[in-house]
């Protein structure tokens, strides 16, 4: 194991533990019977839009360590993370929730826009978004520090 993967791995595992429990948290909320009170003075379109941005925002974070951001990419996470929102619909069905097509529209919207955000950051935010996802060589840390 090279150096490069024994630094990222923490990382990995770290995104990876949050997008889990974050997706689990997901599923949950959206299979219990119900919701919480406070829950009804914010639109259901809103709630699914919101939770499917993070839900694609952590998803970049853990794929970005494993994947470099390309067209090819964008369409895989975005085909994962839509047919999980399909699913995630159908399955409402079987504990007596509403299975509803705009609901997995909002899900898109919160989708796109939650894989637009990384793709953004990592152009404005470069040096961070290196730090948070690759590791650089140590003899170009060095050669970069001498210039």
């Amino acid at each position: 194991m090279n150096s490069d993967i024994k630094i990222l791995l923490p990382r990995r595992r770290l995104f990876g533990s949050v997008l889990a429990v974050y997706w689990l948290g997901i599923f949950i909320a959206t299979h219990s019977p119900g919701q919480p009170e406070i829950l009804n003075q914010v639109s259901d379109k809103s709630l699914h839009w919101a939770a499917y941005c993070g839900l694609a925002i952590l998803y970049s974070l853990w794929s970005s360590t494993r994947y470099k951001f390309s067209i090819g990419w964008v369409c895989r996470s975005f085909l994962i993370l839509a047919s999980y929102g399909i699913a995630d619909e159908l399955l409402q069905i079987p504990v007596n929730r509403h299975c509803d097509f705009l609901d997995w529209l909002a899900d898109i919207g919160g989708i796109l826009v939650g894989l637009c955000i990384p793709i953004f950051a990592r152009k404005l935010f470069p040096k961070l978004w290196n730090r948070l996802t690759t590791v650089e060589d140590q003899n170009t840390v060095e050669k970069n520090s001498q210039q």
